[in-house]
């Protein structure tokens, strides 16, 4: 019974991040998601043949050829009868699990106590890496290749002929799920110089080198992407991989994650050294993988450090994977040591903390995802297009949604659209402050920045309700925040008071706009109203 204690302490975070993730995933595809939705559609056409489906699958989004995504959307819609995200963030979500049961294996054929492991589930399952298990083409693409990538190498250090076959055609699925996959490649030709396996090297080296190169033929990369400025900083260059890594620790603070970085980066170096001197490399495959998300690190940096530093939220899954193998290589390292056991309490007592610390924090994202996406979903079936999506967006998915829907392929989620069109609808006293910001969002768009200091997220969530001169009406969920730690226990208030929603408003045209909150079945209409100008068109 005691010795299944760690494993069942290990396995509480797994139980408790599928259940979250189930409660605020929202069946809605958004943004770059069209492009998946993009490909049924052409799926159904009747005129597209199969070499026409065959260049769509293999056809590139930014500079990645997302065919793996691609081909498993199409296969959940021909098991379902129809897409449901919430089933395809499931399935890609619990590569997690995969990934961490190998992770698990290490441990299972050392000599370490399993305690040892019970970090690296508190590490693995967490949601600062949100994006990537909520965002439907962020989901397909980062959690899976990072999932083939660590089986592939792991599958490498096994010497029957079965396993090399699998970990190659497990290295293809990785190289045509996303673009950094192609640095499965290298990984792969290090691992087996370190088993000193001369023929596989050969083997490995050619054929998935086909592979990759198959991935250049007629290759056009469409998101902008400035290397030489990049080149031309290179001290940036360098602290961008840094930062990259080590975000997991410190989403906000670029310093702070740069020292994590750098710890990383040292615990790969030492392992390699640690390898090299003793020729123990039984965990070699993680060393490798740690190996692939510094390459992966270091071609983001080329690609976007010229944009300045920062943590981006869809990279963030590496970022914890990077933390959670370097963990991993560390105890390893010292696993010859007799001390290493007084090292039990204190690393799984940080890792809970951490772990509760991180959840907390991000508790209203979760739920602000949440709300944000049911709210779009109304704003579709209540007028056709998305509120806070770039008109260029819109004018995508208005080209072919209609179409998904009425041939019962996708359906929008309707019990928010129920709850609004069944509302009762009052006046109230209450008002907000709002200012219109026409360079505050991402491209210098249009937003409209509106704070409500009296709601009570605590009590139930709210929604800013706008309604326009033709009566079409609009919904943006308030964004509201934790409650200081002090505050909490003393309370046991989760949210602070008040909320804030910055709305994107450039598909809105000019008007006079009524404010409303709408709060579970009322409309409370407000007195105050916003007059959207005129766009300046010089």
């Amino acid at each position: 019974m005691l010795k299944a204690l760690p494993l069942f302490i290990a396995f509480i975070p797994v139980v408790f991040f599928y259940i979250i993730i189930d409660q605020v995933s929202v069946n809605l595809p958004w943004a770059d998601d069209s492009i998946l939705m993009y490909f049924l559609y052409t799926y159904k056409i009747p005129e597209v043949g199969w070499l026409h489906f065959w260049k769509d699958a293999f056809s590139v989004h930014a500079e990645h050829r997302i065919v793996v995504p691609r081909l498993l959307m199409l296969l959940i819609y021909l098991i379902q009868g129809e897409i449901n995200v919430k089933t395809v963030l499931l399935i890609a979500n619990l590569s997690i699990l995969g990934s961490a049961y190998i992770l698990y294996s290490y441990f299972k054929r050392s000599d370490l106590s399993t305690w040892f492991f019970v970090p690296v589930t508190l590490l693995l399952f967490q949601p600062i890496y949100w994006e990537d298990s909520l965002w439907l083409i962020c989901a397909l693409q980062h959690t899976l290749v990072i999932f083939w990538v660590l089986l592939s190498l792991h599958l490498l250090q096994f010497d029957k002929k079965v396993y090399f076959i699998s970990a190659c055609i497990i290295a293809v699925l990785a190289i045509f799920s996303s673009g950094n996959g192609l640095l499965v490649w290298f990984s792969g030709i290090l691992l087996l110089l370190m088993q000193q396996r001369k023929k596989e090297v050969a083997i490995w080296a050619f054929f998935i080198g086909i592979a990759a190169a198959s991935y250049f033929i007629g290759f056009n990369q469409t998101s902008p992407s400035n290397y030489g400025e990049s080149l031309n900083n290179p001290v940036r260059l360098i602290q961008y991989v840094f930062v990259f890594l080590g975000a997991n620790v410190s989403v906000t603070n670029t310093g702070k994650a740069m020292l994590v970085g750098i710890f990383i980066i040292g615990i790969a170096i030492g392992s390699l050294i640690y390898f090299v001197r003793t020729c123990q490399i039984k965990i070699s495959p993680v060393w490798a993988f740690l190996v692939f998300l510094i390459l992966t690190a270091s071609l983001v940096s080329l690609s976007r450090s010229w944009l300045g530093l920062s943590v981006i939220g869809r990279y963030q899954i590496y970022a914890t994977y990077a933390v959670t193998g370097a963990y991993m290589l560390f105890i390893f390292l010292i696993a010859n040591y007799s001390w290493k056991k007084y090292l039990i309490a204190p690393l799984v007592a940080i890792t809970v903390l951490y772990s509760a610390l991180v959840w907390y924090v991000y508790w209203p994202t979760l739920y602000y995802r949440k709300h944000f996406m049911e709210a779009e979903a109304v704003n579709w079936q209540q007028n056709g297009e998305f509120m806070s999506a770039y008109e260029s967006d819109n004018l995508i998915t208005k080209r072919f949604y209609p179409k998904l829907v009425k041939d019962h392929i996708y359906r929008f989620p309707s019990d928010l659209h129920k709850a609004l069109k069944n509302a009762s609808q009052i006046t109230s006293l209450d008002s907000v402050r709002y200012q219109y910001e026409p360079d505050r969002m991402y491209g210098r768009t249009e937003a409209l920045v509106v704070e409500a200091p009296l709601i009570n997220p605590n009590e139930m969530s709210t929604y800013l309700i706008m309604k326009d001169s033709a009566d079409r009406k609009f919904l943006a969920p308030f964004q509201v925040s934790s409650n200081k730690v002090r505050d909490f226990i003393t309370t046991g208030q989760l949210y602070a008071q008040g909320g804030k929603a910055i709305i994107l408003v450039e598909t809105l045209p000019a008007g006079t706009y009524e404010l409303g909150l709408f709060r579970k079945d009322t409309i409370e209409w407000l007195a105050q109203k916003w007059i959207k100008p005129q766009r300046n068109l010089n």
